[in-house]
């Protein structure tokens, strides 16, 4: 998809970039420093997005830039600002504008594919309150990844073509449609063969109480590989390949020879809530949403770890059904398109939490 607007770039561009942009359909316009860049803002050069440096020496920091031209009234544009270091670079928040906080050089794929949803922006959406913290965050997920993983990262480019699109339009109402949030997940979701996580599950069952930390991977279409390594079964390996059974064992080495099998919902092998391990794979969420009837709702998330979530909350027509949960809450990462975090009630009581993180998609 090509991009139509104007680029503002505070001091030099490179060659191959400003191709790159112009290529893709947009003008690029070069102000030699802040002074210059406020002087055509304020001469009536709106342009829709604008790329500055965070640090500029001794000279007006891109922070200070921002702030100046926030002042030009009825013009807030999207601000990509390009730090060495963007884990340390503070500046303000400013209201009703947009930054995206990324290393420098910015990755030309990824900026060329957030662009346009960046441009859009400019019409003045509601909810761009949101998108300011998940684009400074999006730049992170950039460089999770070792060079050997470039393939991983074409996953990740397009869950930031995601982020506007279900980050400006995320009505606090029920739907009878697909959430947003969750069509982009289940697109994801598409491109994947496989992946690896860090799950970490807390339930309470009436008066009992169970935390576990799994490492988990889970290869399409149905085959899982859960190794325990806190909680009740920690040092535990388990075993699932489609079926209705799965096999356990125990420690490394020699030990691991001695196996046992059980069937999927044995006690033994799920957590005190009965969740099995093919259930708590993103394929079984997605499974579960899409065959449990019930009312389903989006709605901008809590912050979860710096990172901005979109909330997709699920309220079933039965809760004897869903396993007696009268409420689900999955917050979705909006840098990322997928699960970070799912919330499970029992009327007010919080009865389940299960969180996803060392997130590693293989397409």
């Amino acid at each position: 998809m090509h991009g139509a607007g104007l680029i503002l770039h505070v001091e030099s561009m490179t060659a191959s970039m400003a191709m790159l942009l112009d290529t893709d359909g947009y003008s690029v316009s070069s102000a030699a420093n802040g002074a210059e860049a406020l002087q055509f803002t304020r001469g009536g050069l709106n342009a829709d997005a604008i790329i500055a440096d965070f640090n500029r020496g001794q000279q007006t920091t891109g922070a200070e830039i921002a702030e100046e031209i926030r002042k030009v009234p009825s013009y807030a544009p999207p601000i990509i600002m390009l730090t060495g270091a963007a884990s340390h670079a503070k500046f303000p928040r400013i209201a009703n504008m947009v930054f995206w906080l990324t290393h420098k050089p910015v990755n030309a794929q990824l900026l060329l594919i957030s662009l346009p949803s960046l441009v859009q922006l400019i019409a003045g959406d509601s909810e761009r309150d949101l998108v300011l913290h998940c684009l400074s965050y999006a730049r992170s997920v950039m460089t999770i990844r070792k060079p050997a993983a470039w393939r991983n990262t074409r996953i990740v480019i397009a869950a930031v073509a995601h982020i506007c699109s279900f980050a400006t339009a995320i009505p606090a109402q029920a739907q009878n449609a697909e959430p947003s949030a969750w069509a982009a997940f289940n697109d994801i979701w598409k491109n994947v063969t496989s992946y690896t996580a860090t799950v970490i599950v807390f339930e309470r069952q009436g008066t009992e109480v169970q935390s576990s930390v799994l490492d988990y991977t889970f290869r399409k279409p149905s085959s899982a590989t859960v190794h325990f390594t806190a909680g009740p079964n920690a040092g535990v390996t388990v075993v699932w390949n489609g079926g209705d059974t799965v096999v356990a064992h125990r420690g490394t080495g020699f030990a691991a020879l001695f196996k046992k099998t059980f069937s999927l919902h044995d006690p033994h092998v799920t957590t005190i809530r009965r969740s099995s391990i093919d259930q708590l794979s993103f394929a079984g969420i997605l499974a579960h949403s899409q065959g449990t009837p019930g009312i389903v709702s989006q709605d901008v998330g809590p912050t979860i770890l710096d990172i901005p979530t979109v909330a997709v909350t699920l309220v079933p027509t039965s809760s004897v059904a869903n396993t007696g949960l009268t409420r689900e809450v999955v917050n979705i990462s909006v840098p990322t398109g997928l699960p970070l975090r799912i919330l499970g009630y029992e009327g007010n009581t919080l009865v389940r939490q299960i969180d996803f993180s060392n997130i590693i998609l293989r397409p």
